[in-house]
């Protein structure tokens, strides 16, 4: 018998089954926190929302990783989501790519075009840091 939620379950079959890495379990534990936004908290059982701890937890990934990935997922940039879930581009490149384009909107053209998110993301990199 298996102890625990039905979500860790699953996701203790597939991580078995599925060879992902970092970035993309990060993205995973990203959409497990979010598939029960929206539903009704009174007919919702309180073990079906899985906070992001949980879901860090669930992956083996950091908390920080599973907020870059939710960064990456609200960009609603899809071809930068799908290089980050095929395992193309790091969530943490695809973060500083999306982080650069709010604070500098001439860079979002750059990060749109996708000739190569991963050396844009690394050139980006002194924009997305604070002085």
């Amino acid at each position: 018998m298996f102890k625990g939620s039905l979500a860790a379950f699953v996701v203790s079959l597939n991580l078995h089954r599925r060879h992902l890495n970092e970035s993309q379990r990060a993205m995973v534990a990203d959409r497990l926190t979010t598939l029960q936004r929206g539903r009704s908290e009174t007919n919702a059982s309180i073990d079906a929302f899985v906070t992001q701890p949980q879901a860090a937890k669930m992956l083996n990934v950091a908390r920080e990783s599973v907020q870059r990935a939710r960064k990456v997922r609200e960009s609603n940039n899809e071809p930068l989501i799908a290089s980050v879930n095929s395992g193309e581009v790091s969530v943490s490149s695809a973060a500083k790519a999306v982080t650069a384009a709010e604070k500098y909107p001439q860079v979002a053209t750059i990060v749109r075009s996708l000739p190569d998110l991963t050396t844009i993301a690394n050139n980006l990199a002194p924009f997305t840091h604070q002085a």
